[in-house]
């Protein structure tokens, strides 16, 4: 289904053709904000004085804050493939050209994750190659010849395979930015097991696929702001160790990857009270929700006044489906 139409644009020394696809690495900025499909799957608005709006006055963002791409759902859950695979679909996402053409290098994926080569059986250059072949296998990239060790190879990254997946499925939406603030991160203690950048990419991108994301677009059906924000809170709730077997992760690394999130201003959370699940009493029952409010390329909303606001009525929210917590996360 083709959700929107779009004219050429620049993205960095990049002019795009036209398309008819809208999920990779675009800037919001060449879209035409008509279609109610795209608000509804990717939360973009149309400033419309006739509509009513949540956030009437939005703040355009620029350059990187206002480029985007998109990660099916089916490649976030793929516990088979190595951790790596947010990253490297990732650079395959942001690097694409004009015609969806990368040229890439092993070594050069690994320089741009920040890694030095490694090409034992068990090294960064293999599971590169692994979960390449993964993302072919499932016509995510089309190769025009076999990979070589040292050597450049052509890819072309399918987006109708993207859109394909984005609209039967979930998805998350990451900014330039935020990728570029996770990969740029370093770990004061080298020697944490559990700790990787691609972790935090990939638990980053379970919760933004997870985290509600409430249309600015006010509907007819909409009593007031405020009871709007109560029925709809932007936030998610969930035990780690429900992540951790969604990404094929252990808790603890989970746990390390959203304390690094907050602490770098992607992500908010806060705990709950202990609750019982399957008869045992868990403590890590927690509800996330965005640092900020972003649709396309506008901010919405952000601070402390935002992400506060929207855990305390996901709480009250909980609190009136459940009486108490009584355990078990509501997966809204």
């Amino acid at each position: 289904m083709n959700v929107c139409k779009c004219t050429a644009f620049v993205h960095g020394l990049r002019v795009y053709r036209k398309t008819t696809h809208v999920f990779c690495g675009w800037s919001a900025n060449w879209l035409n904000w008509d279609s109610d499909i795209l608000v509804q799957y990717m939360g973009v608005i149309k400033i419309d004085s006739a509509e009513k709006y949540e956030y009437p006055s939005p703040a355009k963002l620029e350059g990187d804050e206002g480029t985007y791409y998109a990660i099916p759902a089916s490649i976030i859950l793929a516990t088979n493939i190595d951790v790596k695979r947010i990253s490297i679909f990732s650079h395959f996402s942001i690097r694409r050209g004009l015609d969806r053409t990368v040229l890439f290098s092993i070594n050069g994926i690994v320089k741009w994750m920040g890694r030095k080569s490694n090409r034992n059986a068990n090294g960064i250059n293999n599971k590169i190659l692994q979960v390449i072949e993964f993302l072919r296998t499932n016509r995510y990239l089309q190769l025009s010849d076999e990979i070589e060790s040292g050597q450049y190879s052509e890819a072309i990254l399918s987006l109708s395979k993207i859109s394909e997946e984005c609209e039967k499925h979930r998805f998350a939406i990451v900014y330039l930015d935020e990728l570029q603030k996770i990969m740029a991160y370093r770990n004061t203690n080298p020697k944490d097991v559990y700790f990787s950048n691609d972790v935090v990419l990939l638990v980053f991108a379970y919760l933004r696929m997870k985290i509600y994301r409430r249309s600015n677009k006010l509907s007819l059906g909409d009593k007031d702001i405020n009871t709007r924000k109560l029925d709809s809170p932007d936030a998610y709730d969930c035990y780690y160790i429900e992540i951790a077997d969604d990404l094929g992760i252990s808790a603890r690394s989970v746990a390390k990857a959203v304390q690094v999130l907050k602490d770098i201003g992607l992500i908010y959370y806060e705990p709950l009270p202990r609750s019982q699940l399957n008869g045992k009493w868990r403590t890590d029952h927690t509800i996330f929700c965005n640092a900020y409010k972003r649709e396309g390329s506008y901010l919405l909303a952000s601070g402390r006044d935002y992400y506060e606001s929207e855990i305390k009525n996901k709480r009250k929210k909980l609190k009136c489906i459940r009486g108490k917590y009584e355990g078990g996360s509501s997966h809204d």
